[in-house]
């Protein structure tokens, strides 16, 4: 898998993953589109200033 899609997916997703850390699978969190925009896109425009300059 790409690298990060896996944390994607186990942020937006509800499914089942497994992992090499774990004996048993777990199931994803399914969080909510705001926490995901906090985690991803809020944080990059703290790490990235300027980066919504094209909006």
């Amino acid at each position: 898998m790409i690298a990060g899609l896996c944390d994607w997916n186990f942020f937006v997703s509800d499914e089942m993953m497994h992992s090499s850390g774990f004996d048993a699978a777990f199931k994803a969190l399914k969080l909510p589109k705001s926490i995901v925009d906090k985690i991803y896109h809020r944080n990059a425009e703290k790490w990235f200033p300027g980066i919504n300059k094209n909006k």
